[in-house]
């Protein structure tokens, strides 16, 4: 057996009992839904506002390929905006359907082919809108919290916890842009320079003063999508509660353990909407309906964009012209 095929089989095992355990989980928690409730629950939702949700989901992938092609002109790429959003539109689907965030890889691979330009650098594009994302979930996660456990914790309490997470990550980006690559094997440092090459496209303060304001509107655009179906179900939370179960669904959603997170969001959304006060029919509601934008809708549109755009070209993945 080569190593190769060794590192498959495990990683097929750990995806595969990672899958098992999510669906036990699910199961649990599922059965223990009345499900004519349910039924009920979902036929007295506002229609009008789901379609609300939907279109402010949709709205976010140009943001997102907006804040992409910001970063990609620091490596000396003008990505044009209509293949960008079809491109991103392309990795949420692959997103959704493969586990380990494929998607990302498979966009960094299309472009670097495409317009002849490192896959690696184009990829350290791709982790900086990552680590942004993580920054700000988890920021936004942590300074929620502190809200619902504490509604009149201070200002400046706050402040600090903020300020310590900004700092730990600028020092952690600091050290990788100072990673010394000389003593690398040739094609390993040439990798890895144009990987950092790509994870300096944040250096800018333009930029960073920019792709951050876009990572800000995009998640709260995911907020505002929770809080319509909330609307739309009638479901009594606050706006701070809204706040936290949209951030902590976007985190789960970007584990790469399962694709687009399904049954981490399930369970931890569904727990979550519990701890509020929320019955488990009204949650299972909500979630089913969220699911159905950022999972289902992904798979028709990402489908038929696929299938339109490999039947003009021979092979897309080859980086064939789009036109």
């Amino acid at each position: 057996m080569t190593a190769w095929s060794g590192g498959r089989s495990g990683l097929v095992f750990k995806y595969g009992l990672t899958l098992v355990l999510v669906a036990l989980l699910v199961f649990v928690l599922f059965t223990s839904i009345d499900l004519g409730e349910l039924v009920t629950t979902l036929s007295h939702g506002n229609p009008v506002l789901f379609g609300a949700a939907l279109v402010t989901y949709y709205v976010t992938v140009p943001l997102r390929t907006y804040r992409w092609i910001v970063l990609l002109r620091e490596v000396d790429l003008e990505l044009p905006h209509v293949v960008g959003n079809l491109v991103v539109m392309l990795s949420l689907f692959f997103n959704t359907i493969l586990p380990a965030k494929a998607g990302d890889i498979y966009k960094s691979h299309v472009v670097g082919i495409r317009y002849d330009v490192s896959r690696a650098s184009v990829l350290g594009t791709t982790a900086v809108e990552r680590i942004l994302d993580v920054i700000l979930l988890s920021g936004g996660l942590l300074l929620s919290m502190v809200v619902l456990i504490n509604p009149f914790q201070e200002a400046t309490n706050v402040g600090v916890v903020a300020g310590v997470v900004l700092t730990v990550t600028v020092v952690a980006v600091v050290v990788l842009l100072r990673i010394p690559v000389r003593w690398l094997p040739g094609r390993v440092r040439n990798d890895l320079e144009n990987f950092l090459l790509g994870i300096r496209s944040i250096e800018s303060s333009y930029v960073l003063g920019s792709v951050g304001l876009l990572s800000v509107v995009i998640w709260g655009g995911n907020v505002g999508r929770i809080y319509l179906l909330s609307v739309a179900l009638d479901i009594g939370i606050s706006h701070v509660e809204v706040i936290f179960v949209a951030l902590l669904i976007s985190f789960l959603t970007g584990l790469p353990y399962t694709p687009a997170g399904i049954g981490a969001v399930e369970v931890g959304g569904g727990v979550a909407l519990l701890a509020f006060g929320v019955t488990r029919e009204s949650g299972a509601a909500l979630l089913l309906l969220d699911r159905a934008i950022t999972i289902a809708s992904v798979v028709i549109v990402g489908a038929v964009i696929y299938t339109v755009l490999h039947a003009r070209d021979a092979d897309i993945l080859r980086g064939d012209p789009l036109t």
